[in-house]
C-alpha cells in the first residue's frame, strides 16, 4: 500500500487537499474445487445443460452417496484499488462553511468474499473485473448557514456513479415478469449464488461488464434553538432525497448478488430495477440539553 498526499492553507479561511492511495492485496481467500469440470462455456451455449452430461468432464464421476462438487479455501485471490481524494474548505465570514470533495477511484478483484466461486470450473482468470462495490466517481457539497445565532440551514448535495452490472446466463419470464438463470455447462447449482451473483454467463461476457446509472441526492436540515425557562431547546426537520429522485445504483447493498446489480441476458439487454432505493424522507426532532 502506498499513500501521498498535499495540502495548502489558503489564507486564514480556506484549506485544499489531494490525496492518492495505491493499493494491492494478495492471498485472499475464495472457493476452489477439487472435482471442478473442465468443459466450460462454449461459444453457441444459449440453454441448460443437464447436469449428467457436465458430469462427463469431471475427474471423478457423481454417484450415489458421493460428491458432485469438493470444495475448500485457498488463498489465490488479488484484489486491487487505486483512488484520488481531492476536497477544499471554506468559512465565508463567521455566517457560512463550505465543505467540497471529490473522489476519483477503481476497485478490483478476482474474489468478491470467501465464498466466491468461478463460474466456469476454476477459471478464476475470467472473474478480474471491478469490484460489486466500485462507485468510479463520487462528489459531494456541504454547506452550513447561520444567518443568526439561533438558526442554522445546512444542505448536502452527493454524486455518485452506479455501480456494477453482471449480466447472468437467462431470461425473464415473459408471463412473471422474473428472471430465469440457465446452467450452460450443467455444473449444477452452487448453495449460495443467489447471493454471491457469479451463475453462469454466456460466452464472452465478463463479469461486472457495465454500469447502473449515476445518482443525485440533495438532502437538507433547518434547526432552530429557543430557551424554555434557562433550558436549552433545539428543533430540528431534516428532509432526506429532497428531490424524490430514483437512485438505482447509487445505495448500499449488502448483498452482492441482489437488487438490481444482477441481472440477465448480454451487454445492451433492458436493466429491470427490482428496487429504487429511499424515497424522499422527513425527520422532525427535539432536543433538550440540561
Amino acid at each position: 500500500q502506498a499513500t501521498l498526499g498535499w495540502q495548502m492553507q489558503v489564507g486564514g479561511s480556506a484549506s485544499v487537499s489531494l490525496d492518492g492511495v495505491w493499493t494491492k492485496t494478495r492471498n485472499l481467500p475464495r472457493s476452489w474445487d477439487l472435482n471442478a469440470s473442465t468443459r466450460g462455456i462454449r461459444e453457441g451455449d444459449a440453454e441448460s445443460l443437464p447436469t449428467a452430461e457436465g458430469d462427463q468432464f469431471r475427474p471423478v464421476q457423481p454417484r450415489a452417496g458421493g460428491f458432485r462438487r469438493l470444495t475448500t479455501t485457498e488463498s489465490g485471490g488479488r484484489a486491487s484499488y487505486t483512488g484520488l481524494y481531492a476536497a477544499a474548505r471554506m468559512n465565508a465570514g463567521d455566517a457560512v462553511s463550505l465543505d467540497a470533495s471529490y473522489v476519483l477511484s477503481r476497485s478490483r478483484n478476482d474474489t468478491e468474499d470467501i465464498n466466491f466461486n468461478a463460474t466456469q470450473g476454476n477459471r478464476f482468470d475470467l472473474e478480474w473485473a471491478d469490484a460489486v462495490n466500485d462507485r468510479r466517481h463520487k462528489a459531494s457539497l456541504r454547506a452550513i448557514w447561520n444567518p443568526e445565532s439561533r438558526l442554522t440551514l445546512s444542505g448536502v448535495a452527493d454524486y455518485q456513479s452506479g455501480t456494477p452490472v453482471n449480466r447472468v446466463a437467462g431470461a425473464i419470464n415473459g408471463e412473471t415478469g422474473l428472471p430465469g438463470f440457465r446452467d450452460l455447462d450443467g455444473s449444477g447449482d452452487t448453495f449460495g449464488n443467489g447471493f454471491l451473483g457469479n451463475q453462469d454467463r454466456f460466452f464472452g461476457v465478463p463479469r461486472n461488464g457495465e454500469r447502473l446509472p449515476g445518482s443525485f441526492l440533495l438532502h437538507g436540515s433547518a434547526a432552530y434553538g429557543v430557551a424554555v425557562r434557562g433550558t436549552a431547546v433545539e428543533l430540528r426537520a431534516d428532509v432526506f432525497n429532497l428531490l424524490n429522485a430514483a437512485n438505482p445504483g447509487g445505495y448500499a447493498n449488502g448483498i452482492p448478488g441482489g437488487g438490481a446489480r444482477t441481472q440477465v441476458g448480454r451487454p445492451g439487454d433492458p436493466i429491470v430495477f427490482a428496487s429504487s432505493g429511499a424515497p424522499r424522507q422527513l425527520q422532525f426532532s427535539l432536543r433538550v440539553e440540561f
